[in-house]
This record gives structure tokens, C-alpha cells and sequence, in this order.
């Protein structure tokens, strides 16, 4: 579909071309009125396709190699081949999007002489603050040290040497997080020597990555999977509204809440108060939420019938018929919570959610066992509490 339109614009081009050659060499009132009238319906046109393409969903995301993890310093390995711009996992994030100094130390195949150096940043550039290559003896020397301009766009930043191309096979960077809200994401790096001729990455390790580990109880080590989202969402990373409030720790009190169900059913946290409570805030526009739904069957099936246990999706779509009839389609029996329109949703702000999902689990005190739960993690946090009886 995509050739056929190239193709069509290109002949239509080619068409105003000729009637205009035509125009100039036999003038006519009537032909040059309409040129004039297909010259204006190629600018609707083009408006028209223009809108359209912002309406089309962002194109799926590549799948990760096999044998790397999600955001990972293994993504900035090798050519970049992360889809646009936008939080997505085939680049490298840091832990925490905000936390400050973070480092991606990279190898190569060969020791050269480097002319220049080009990242590939491909969500919220602007942390950079310092790149370093090492010489033969380990010695760590500053190639660039300065200040990376913000941006909402994928760029690719450039330094070049000054003076004399230092000879290295490894370069490190440094990122000081807070000069740009938000996760800044390393999809490749690019070391060109002297003679022209470029190399990438072989071996990547990484001060943080995202969803590095997965304990019960590890505040510090959230592993949520956010939301892809346009450069157009300011101040959130998830596609909702600026973060009101910071994200409640591990052994904090939960925040409370009232919400409706899809079927209408008004519920309270508080109403479950004596029993664990696994909160997984989600849509079913988020794929990687929906990609979660086997997880979260699993955990439903082995634990769902106990006493002492309870799931409660939020759901953040704006129709409520959307997780209705998700969860009819994929046999999801836990209640169904509707929170609607983030961007107008309070119960997001109190729980500090920046992306989704952001699964949740809370003991029968009220306070927060677990957070940032993922994958397989989410089984091993419900039954390490049920089973083994730790907090």
C-alpha cells in the first residue's frame, strides 16, 4: 500500500509537470485555470494524508534479539535498529529516567584512531554530558565534556576529536539523567576512525538498566514496561498527565481510592483491607500490558480462589467497553476496575504512575509489599507472600 502511494504521488507529479510545461509554451486561460485548481487539490490532499497519518497507530516495535533483555545494555550493541523515536525496548534505559549519573561503557573490535563519535539517541536526548575513550595502558582519557542539547526528537549527537585522534577500542559515556525528564534511551553508538571507516559496539555494560532486578520488596529497582509514546506527550513518559505526586515506596501505606468497575460496581482499596492486593494499572492500547496477560492468568488461576488474595485491573482506557470486552475475549476473571482518561484520572497521580503496566502488590496492613512487578516476577512476589509468608 505504502509503494502504491509513492508510486500514485510520483505519476500525479509527473502529470502537473507536463500540464505546466504545456501551460507555458501555449498559454490558455481556461488550462491555466485548471493547473491552478489541481495545484490546490494536491495541497488537500497532502493535508488530508497528513492528518490521517497522525490518527494511524505508531508502527509495532521491533522484537529484541533473542538472548537480550528489554532495555538492556546489550541494546546499544551493534547498528541501531530501534523504530523511531519513543520508550521502546530496543534501546538502552537507565533504571531510574530521573536519577541522576548513570554510565554505558562500550567495546569494540578494533583499537583505532577516533575522528568521531556518534550516539544514536532515540527517546529524550540531552543527558549526555561526557564521553571518554582508554588508552592501551586503561588510562581513561575525556574525548568531549559538555552539555547535550535537549531534545523530543531521535538524534544522532556528534562529536568529533580535537587534535590528534586518540587511538582506543573502548569508549565510555556519561549521562547526568535529571538535565532531561524522562527515560534517555541509547540505541547505538557509532565510533568512525580516522580512516573513514565506522565500527559498532561489540560488548555493552551499563551503571543501570531498566528492569534490572526483581526482589520482593526492591523499592529501588522498579521494573515497569512503559507505553510507546509520540514526542508530542509532555511531561509523562506513559501518555498521561504530568505525575502530580512522587511514586510511594515499598512498606509505605498505599494510597487509597473509590472507583467504579466496567460493570459499574463501586469499590474501595479499603473494602480489602486483611487480604494481599495485586493493583495492575494497564489499557489495552498498551501492548506491553496486554502482553502481561498471561502472566497475570497464571497468578489467577493458582491463587484466585483464596481468601487471602485479590486482582484488580485499572484500566486506563476511555471506553469502558474496551476492557470489558477484552477481558470476555481472553477469559480474565479478576474484578475490572475503570479509571478512563489518564490524563484525568486521580488515582495514577497518587500512585506516582509515569507508564504501564505498573503492577502493584499490597498486604492485608495496607502497606506496599511490591512494585514495578514484571513477567514471571509477578508470580514469584504473589507466592513468595501466600506461600512462604514473607513481607
Amino acid at each position: 500500500m505504502t509503494a502504491f502511494r509513492k508510486g500514485f504521488w510520483c505519476v500525479f507529479v509527473i502529470f502537473l509537470g507536463f500540464l505546466s510545461l504545456a501551460a507555458a509554451q501555449s498559454p490558455s486561460p481556461g488550462l491555466e485555470e485548471r493547473l491552478g485548481k489541481l495545484e490546490q487539490l494536491v495541497e488537500r490532499l497532502q493535508k488530508s494524508q497528513e492528518e490521517m497519518a497522525t490518527r494511524l497507530p505508531p508502527p509495532p516495535p521491533a522484537a529484541i534479539p533473542a538472548g537480550t533483555r528489554p532495555w538492556g545494555p546489550e541494546q546499544a550493541k551493534g547498528k541501531p535498529d530501534t523504530r523511531g523515536y519513543g520508550d521502546l525496548q530496543t534501546a538502552w534505559a537507565t533504571q531510574n529516567p530521573d536519577g541522576g549519573a548513570e554510565w554505558l561503557e562500550l567495546l569494540y573490535e578494533e583499537a583505532k584512531p577516533i575522528q568521531k563519535i556518534r550516539v544514536y539517541c532515540t527517546f529524550n536526548p540531552g543527558a549526555l554530558v561526557k564521553i571518554t575513550t582508554f588508552q592501551a595502558d586503561g588510562q581513561e582519557v575525556v574525548f568531549w565534556e559538555g552539555e547535550q542539547p535537549p531534545k523530543d526528537e531521535v538524534e544522532v549527537f556528534e562529536v568529533v576529536a580535537k587534535g590528534e585522534a586518540p587511538r582506543t577500542q573502548k569508549i565510555k559515556l556519561y549521562f547526568d539523567t535529571k538535565r532531561k525528564s524522562g527515560w534517555n534511551e541509547i540505541d547505538a553508538v557509532e565510533m568512525v576512525s580516522a580512516d573513514g571507516a565506522a565500527q559498532w559496539a561489540k560488548e555493552a555494560k551499563a551503571s543501570s538498566f531498566y528492569g534490572e532486578g526483581s526482589a520482593v520488596g526492591a523499592a529501588g529497582k522498579p521494573q515497569i514496561i512503559r507505553r510507546r509514546v509520540k514526542p508530542s506527550s509532555p511531561g509523562t513518559c506513559g501518555g498521561g498527565a504530568p505525575v502530580a505526586t512522587a511514586e510511594p515506596e515499598v512498606a509505605q501505606e498505599a494510597p487509597g481510592f473509590e472507583i467504579k468497575t466496567t460493570d459499574d460496581t463501586t469499590i474501595k482499596l479499603a473494602d480489602y483491607r486483611g487480604k494481599f492486593v495485586l493493583l495492575d494499572f494497564w489499557a489495552t492500547w498498551c501492548g506491553p500490558c496486554t502482553g502481561e496477560t498471561p502472566n497475570l492468568k497464571t497468578v489467577y488461576e493458582q491463587f484466585g480462589k483464596r481468601d487471602d488474595f485479590v486482582m484488580i485491573g485499572l484500566s486506563l482506557d476511555q471506553e469502558k467497553e474496551k476492557p470489558m470486552n477484552y477481558a470476555k475475549e481472553k477469559g480474565t476473571g479478576w474484578i475490572n476496575g475503570f479509571l478512563g482518561d489518564w490524563g484525568k484520572d486521580e488515582v495514577t497521580k497518587k500512585y506516582g504512575v509515569r507508564g504501564i503496566p505498573s503492577i502493584w502488590l499490597i498486604g492485608p496492613d495496607g502497606k506496599i509489599v511490591a512494585k514495578g512487578l514484571r513477567g514471571e516476577g509477578i508470580e514469584e512476589a504473589v507466592r513468595t507472600v501466600l506461600e512462604e509468608g514473607k513481607k
